[in-house]
């Protein structure tokens, strides 16, 4: 993690902000962490009904939250503010996750929505995967195949997205 200084507070304060907007999109409730819930995972946004907790950060994370996440057997969405290749503000997700008894971690993706507001998180198009796997993050975090159908879709997709993480 980076020192705070005034730049990692503003993109921090941007990350949360669009934290609280995914969890509404979501329709996911937010709550104060519960006492057994692991220590590190406690500085997110916790969302314990879906076993996730939301890390917005202002740049990096904390090298121990693999370890939280394996000991927990849960996910966590690291949040970070971001710009595509044509210098759009958007917002970059990593999704550390426990699967199988391991943690992997799946970085680059964006929030893509569909016109029923159904929120996924799918790989960067302008990434190093493009075609690597979707999720969907309506109930918990779980694998799917892509949600759209053609290029203009994943791209109207990308920017509904955008839109509602950047809301005020």
């Amino acid at each position: 993690m980076k020192y705070p200084d005034e730049e990692y507070r503003d993109r921090y304060r941007c990350a949360l902000k669009a934290a609280t907007n995914l969890a509404s999109v979501a329709c996911y409730r937010t709550d104060q962490p519960p006492a057994f819930l692991h220590p590190r995972l406690r500085e997110g946004v916790n969302v314990p009904a879906e076993n996730l907790t939301l890390w917005p950060t202002g740049g990096g994370c904390p090298h121990d939250l693999g370890k939280a996440v394996r000991e927990a057997r849960t996910t966590v969405l690291v949040i970070e503010p971001g710009c595509t290749t044509d210098s759009r503000p958007t917002f970059y997700f990593t999704i550390v996750i426990c699967r199988a008894g391991k943690v992997e971690w799946l970085p680059a993706r964006r929030l893509w929505v569909d016109l029923d507001r159904k929120p996924y998180l799918v790989p960067d198009p302008d990434g190093e995967e493009p075609d690597g796997e979707c999720f969907a993050i309506d109930r918990g975090v779980r694998s799917v195949a892509a949600p759209w159908t053609n290029k203009v879709e994943r791209q109207f997709g990308l920017m509904h997205g955008d839109v509602l993480l950047l809301a005020p």
